[in-house]
């Protein structure tokens, strides 16, 4: 069985995301420090940020097929403001 991580590293001004394998390589990482994502969200701190790196690492990594879902968030629409 193969075991991953997702690991989130939320700083003062960026979230890093990333999945980990068990013998410790990473297999993917997403960060609101890459131009290209940073340039789609209004501040890089915020829980949109995070929920976007989310799916950003979900997506990439292809861990829907181990098992990992992408939930959707359970906040409202005024708190991702």
């Amino acid at each position: 069985m193969v075991m991953i991580k997702l690991q989130l590293e939320i700083t003062n001004y960026h979230i890093t995301g990333s999945v980990t394998h068990n013998n410790g390589t990473t297999v993917v990482e997403a960060s609101t420090r890459e131009f290209c994502i940073a340039r789609h969200l209004f501040k890089t701190t915020d829980v949109s940020a995070s929920h976007n790196i989310g799916r950003v690492v979900s997506f990439i990594s292809g861990v829907r097929s181990e098992g990992l879902l992408l939930n959707e968030p359970k906040f409202s629409e005024k708190e991702m403001l």
